[in-house]
């Protein structure tokens, strides 16, 4: 079985070996991929999030970056240039939670990062932070501090627009912004609107969510932000918004919150 690397800015992946076949899923620059098998232009990939689907190969570069460090783009968009010139041309585009390895060390203005294996460019510092290793079993020392990094990341997604499918700050599902949120946290959890045994989030009750744990409907997932209110990526207002649980509060979501099953937390007391 081959690794690859994501080399585009997104990568559409699709239930089926058709470009025009619903998106399912967005796999962002920089992510690595299990290349399980090859279908005609498709790959059929395996992702560490345990996602599987069709991803187009001219958007994978096979091979992965062992030895380089790792950082993570901080910024919702973010241009890789040729040269260190403000008027430098762009090389491409990376969107929040895209993934470039370093080139040379961290600079003031702008760092040398590799985007390919051959592809290097230069992108501004301030638009990248550390790269938090994926992680199926996090080990919590400050269950608050990460409650509130959760928080404080899907507030960076706010009026984002809903997108089926999407993942990043040009467009983002319910259960890709809980996803992100909690990602670019070093926490894994599973990428749709429900709870899944593998992954660390549990089954708790609806009356002990705390900021940061995640409220679930049949077909819906929130991030609960605390004071009774929520922030989500709903179709049905079309953008990342807050909403409250309260039915005095002008923003009672009255739908979502009618139909709250149960909340999941894998944050420690």
């Amino acid at each position: 079985m081959k690794l690859g690397t994501v080399k585009s800015t997104i990568a559409p992946m699709f239930a089926t070996p058709d470009k025009n076949a619903p998106l399912i899923d967005e796999v962002i620059h920089g992510y690595e991929v299990k290349l399980m098998y090859s279908y005609n232009e498709f790959y059929f990939v395996n992702t560490f999030y345990d996602y599987e689907g069709y991803v187009e190969k001219k958007h994978i570069e096979e091979g992965i970056f062992d030895n380089l460090k790792k950082m993570t783009v901080s910024h919702y968009f973010a241009d890789v240039k040729k040269s260190e010139d403000v008027r430098a041309r762009e090389m491409q585009g990376l969107v929040k939670g895209s993934i470039v390895s370093l080139d040379s060390k961290l600079e003031t203005r702008y760092t040398k990062v590799r985007l390919t294996e051959s592809q290097k460019g230069y992108i501004r510092t301030q638009f990248l932070s550390e790269y938090k290793i994926p992680n199926l079993t996090p080990i919590i020392h400050n269950a608050e501090q990460l409650r509130n990094d959760i928080v404080n990341t899907a507030l960076e997604y706010l009026n984002v627009q809903y997108k089926w499918g999407g993942k990043t700050s040009l467009g983002i599902d319910c259960s890709g912004l809980c996803f992100m949120s909690y990602l670019l946290n070093g926490i894994v959890i599973y990428r749709d609107a429900k709870i899944v045994d593998r992954f660390p989030v549990k089954q708790i009750p609806v009356a002990d969510v705390k900021k940061g744990d995640l409220l679930y409907s049949k077909t819906h997932v929130a991030i609960y932000l605390g004071d009774e209110k929520f922030i989500h990526s709903s179709d049905r207002f079309g953008v990342v918004q807050i909403n409250s649980m309260n039915p005095t509060d002008p923003d009672y979501d009255e739908v979502f919150v009618q139909g709250i099953t149960y909340a999941g937390s894998c944050l420690n007391s």
